[in-house]
């Protein structure tokens, strides 16, 4: 119902945009799937609320689905419709199913350099892209969802 992968037990989930439970520089690692696509006003108190957090040395792993990704394929696809295919992966509506899953539906969207930026923004220095898999986080295969891989950004930065 709630779409949550079998996490290990030691993963703890919380919702970042009410601030986190930890105190400042207490955290190594921070793995954020779909939290950084709520809206643009939320963003940078999110992204700075993950700075606070992160030891020196820390890692913030984002994962959001790339608008460059999905703009390449529809600028490749001939179908007249392809547009209406687009915007249905945007998925940039909001229902009554946000109330069951929040976050099920996106308020913005990223490419590789708004994100980079938005944490550049935040103190983080020098983010960068990574791939599905590839992290500074230890054993990051066993959070990361392969269904996710094909159109996700990942971006890492180490604070």
């Amino acid at each position: 119902m709630f779409k949550s992968p079998p996490w290990p037990k030691d993963v703890r989930r919380h919702n970042v945009i009410k601030g986190l439970p930890f105190p400042n520089e207490s955290v190594s690692f921070i793995y954020s799937s779909h939290t950084f696509d709520t809206s643009h006003g939320k963003t940078h108190t999110v992204a700075q609320e993950c700075y606070r957090v992160l030891r020196a040395g820390g890692v913030l792993r984002i994962v959001v689905p790339d608008l460059r990704k999905i703009v390449d394929e529809y600028l490749k696809d001939n179908d007249p419709l392809a547009s209406h295919r687009m915007l249905q992966r945007l998925s940039l509506t909001h229902t009554l199913h946000d109330l069951i899953h929040p976050g099920a539906n996106h308020s913005q969207m990223f490419d590789e350099r708004s994100l980079v930026y938005l944490l550049q923004r935040a103190g983080l220095a020098q983010p960068e892209a990574s791939i599905f898999n590839q992290s500074r986080i230890p054993d990051v295969a066993l959070i990361e969802l392969e269904v996710r891989a094909r159109e996700k950004l990942y971006v890492e930065s180490v604070k």
